[in-house]
């Protein structure tokens, strides 16, 4: 009986911490991509998700956004409580 616990638990020791570390090729990509200031970039900040950050490329011929009039919501709901 404890043959086969043994070897029930060395199977699924083999299944969730595997043996097999096999090294990782990687080559650095020089720059950015040609197509960097026309995609959505985000930035995830690992130790406080509240410090991510996203950035929305300018869509082309698009005016730049006028200030925001008293009042006026912003992406959270809250609005202008000036």
């Amino acid at each position: 009986m404890g043959a086969i616990a043994t070897g029930v638990a060395l199977g699924l020791k083999e299944i969730f911490q595997p043996s097999n570390i096999e090294p990782v090729i990687t080559s650095p990509a020089p720059g950015d991509p040609p197509d960097a200031d026309e995609r959505l970039r985000v930035i995830l900040h690992p130790d406080d998700p509240t410090k991510s950050v996203a950035i929305l490329p300018k869509a082309a011929g698009s005016d730049p956004p006028s200030s925001p009039t008293r009042g006026a919501d912003s992406i959270d709901g809250i609005g202008d409580r000036t």
